[in-house]
């Protein structure tokens, strides 16, 4: 068997100094948003976690702010000093990150964890592929335009798309057929732009935006990839509102509402 092998192009993995600060201004220096608290999230829930917090203001009159990026940019402004009250994470490495830097950490908790797939758009060259082979077929004979995945270093979804490509026997893929995106939000506009004939993207993103309407979706063996877990990380056990957020994201309503996205709390496996 061939040595497996991914060509994959570099990508800064930090946050300019520069862009942080205009980031930490616009966001924090309000006197009216310093009193709220601030929760920072992986981008692949930005609609479930967005719908939770709209709840979450209707049923107690108290409100939040979200901040969705990337797992690993979101870890790096906490190091910087960005004042989050929780962190939403996609991946235990990102916590470890946070402890091997001194991040003030009071709690961490494994939440949810979620499935991937290759998506194949109504314009993809392959287009026709009716099952998964089709795909991975697509995939070891390089009869595609481009693919579009996270980027693996600093998105989790990127290291199972990473670990997907692997065990599927795409051992090489040049970079010029290949899209890393900064987070994995970033691949659906990439996989409905044309010139992509796949994607790798989370289950839950194909009930957003009418997805199935417009594509393909071959669910990925969880066997192919490292599980997906996603933790809820407090850094303010003095802040009423983020303490009682928290014990809300744990409600069976609220987690409901996660299972209507696709993804899996933890003890209803």
């Amino acid at each position: 068997m061939n040595i497996l092998y991914i060509k994959i192009l570099k990508l800064f993995s930090f946050i300019k100094t520069r862009e942080f600060i205009i980031i930490f201004i616009i966001i924090f220096s309000n006197k009216s948003f310093a009193d709220t608290p601030v929760i920072a999230v992986a981008s692949n829930l930005t609609a479930p976690i967005t719908e939770i917090a709209n709840q979450f203001k209707i049923e107690t009159g108290a409100e939040i702010r979200l901040s969705f990026g990337s797992s690993g940019n979101l870890a790096r402004q906490i190091i910087q000093g960005a004042p989050y009250d929780l962190f939403i994470s996609a991946g235990l490495e990102y916590i470890d990150f946070l402890s091997e830097h001194g991040a003030p950490i009071k709690s961490a908790s494994e939440y949810i964890y979620g499935d991937i797939g290759f998506y194949v758009p109504n314009d993809s060259s392959i287009k026709n592929a009716i099952t998964i082979n089709s795909v991975i077929q697509a995939l070891n004979f390089n009869s595609f335009r481009k693919i579009a995945i996270a980027n693996p270093e600093h998105a989790p979804y990127g290291i199972a798309a990473l670990q997907t490509l692997i065990n599927a026997g795409a051992w090489i893929i040049e970079k010029d057929h290949l899209i890393l995106a900064e987070s994995v939000s970033q691949i659906v506009p990439f996989a409905l732009s044309g010139n992509v004939d796949i994607a790798i993207i989370p289950y839950s993103f194909i009930l957003q935006d009418n997805l199935i309407s417009k594509g393909k979706y071959f669910p990925i063996p969880l066997f192919w990839y490292s599980r997906i877990s996603q933790y809820i990380v407090s850094f303010n056990d003095t802040s009423q509102v983020s303490l009682k957020f928290r014990e809300y994201l744990q409600q069976e309503t609220t987690q409901n509402i996660l299972l209507q996205y696709g993804y899996h709390p933890i003890g209803n496996e």
